[in-house]
């Protein structure tokens, strides 16, 4: 097995880090998520980018909301 450094890793993926963390940031934009914090690349340190955000309550409510409407519609076609 060989060692392939750390700075070069970087090197090789930022382009690919900078775009993910851009579609974290337009996807929060477009949901009407607020960003509070963005850090689109850094050397160095355990991750090479984030976005901080608030959670999105509304999402996981009709999320869930979407998921018990189908079991029930499923639930009571087959079972009744």
């Amino acid at each position: 097995m060989f060692f392939i450094p750390g700075e070069l890793i970087s090197a090789l993926t930022f382009p690919g880090v900078i775009l993910h963390e851009w579609a974290h940031k337009l996807f929060c934009k477009r949901l009407g998520v607020k960003v509070l914090e963005v850090k689109y690349f850094q050397i160095g340190k355990k991750v090479a980018g984030y976005v901080v955000h608030e959670p999105p309550y509304y999402l996981q409510t009709d999320i869930l909301d979407f998921r018990w409407t189908t079991f029930s519609k499923f639930t009571r076609s087959n079972f009744t």
